[in-house]
């Protein structure tokens, strides 16, 4: 190096600048290790350093978290999973009448109706049989056994899919399909699952409880529930 005070001969770099062609000094003129220069972007085709504030090119998914909410903070309104929201399957806000789940019942008996005429039909064939001298009893015929007891199979298998594995699965029975409704969670918005469907069914037996009070519960009651759409936090609404 030269002398204190004088200047570098040509061809040299005063002291502390790099020469031409050369790598420059460690620190010079560079930004921190994995950092780009304080006011330039990073380079093409490379990632930026971490932390950096880079917004997503236009066309491409945005980087993971960018633009999500911070943590601890409730998810985006409409969400199904969001406390106190809309009822996903239905229309927003949108609960099903008293009338309207009556008439849903109603036609849910309706579909099982084959499998009760094939016990009406049992139930009056085994009248017919002989009469035993003795107890004076009708003996039921071995055809009226034979009927009511696939009437009481077909009766029950059609029940049990549509009130719980059809209306857990989808939202909807028969009934409730042909009046455009579901059975959802109050809470989630979703079908509430063969499970609960059957459980639900089970907590209607305090609905027959004081002259059946609990089935009309729905119609004073704001969120429209019986006693076992509290127990179950289950609704009924209407998706038309």
């Amino acid at each position: 190096q030269p002398p204190y005070g004088q200047q570098p001969s040509y061809g040299q770099q005063p002291y502390g600048q790099p020469s031409y062609g050369r790598p420059p000094a460690p620190g010079y003129g560079q930004a921190p290790y994995g950092q780009a220069p304080y006011g330039q972007q990073p380079s093409y085709g490379q990632p930026p350093a971490p932390g950096y504030a880079q917004q997503p090119t236009y066309g491409q998914p945005p980087a993971p978290g960018y633009g999500q909410p911070a943590y601890g903070q409730p998810p985006a309104y409409g969400h199904a999973s969001q406390l106190g929201s809309p009822y996903a399957m239905g229309s927003p806000g949108a609960l099903a009448s008293w009338g309207e789940r009556v008439g849903a019942s109603l036609l849910d008996e309706l579909f099982v109706l084959p499998g009760l005429v094939l016990l009406a039909v049992g139930a009056g064939v085994s009248s017919t049989g002989p009469v035993d001298p003795e107890t004076r009893l009708t003996t039921p015929s071995a055809v009226g056994i034979l009927l009511l007891l696939l009437g009481f199979l077909l009766t029950l298998g059609l029940g049990m899919y549509n009130r719980w594995v059809r209306a857990g699965r989808t939202g909807q029975s028969w009934g409730k399909k042909v009046l455009g409704m579901h059975l959802v969670g109050a809470r989630t918005g979703q079908p509430i699952g063969a499970g609960m469907a059957f459980g639900r069914d089970i907590a209607h037996i305090l609905d027959r409880f004081f002259f059946s009070i609990g089935y009309l519960w729905p119609l004073w009651d704001p969120e429209k529930q019986t006693f076992a759409d509290k127990i179950c936090d289950t609704v009924v609404t209407r998706s038309r």
